[in-house]
């Protein structure tokens, strides 16, 4: 899995972030400030669902410490956003929220 890395666009006096994780067999995870901790999409039993999640990533076994209350799986493409003045939207590959 790669490690994300946050780049900052500044417009004027304001800052505009606008970040994108897609779910993918070897997808992006956005990684904790000490490295311990991942936060991206987590394949199912090499099926094509994933699972939104924040798990320990420094150990071989990365076992899942949160995921959303739903708990429901999402199919692959599926994105995360993270967007300053929106928060977190998980949309399915059509671009539908979820």
């Amino acid at each position: 899995m790669e490690r994300n890395t946050f780049r900052l666009v500044s417009s004027s006096s304001s800052t505009v972030f606008r970040y994108i994780l897609t779910a993918t067999n070897n997808g992006i995870a956005w990684l904790s400030p000490s490295g311990d901790f991942a936060f991206g999409f987590q394949q199912i039993q090499q099926t094509d669902n994933f699972l939104l999640s924040i798990w320990y990533d420094k150990i071989p076994d990365k076992t899942v410490v949160w995921y959303p209350k739903d708990g429901h799986m999402v199919p692959r493409g599926s994105k995360v956003e993270l967007a300053n003045g929106v928060g977190l939207i998980l949309r399915d590959p059509q671009g539908k929220e979820r």
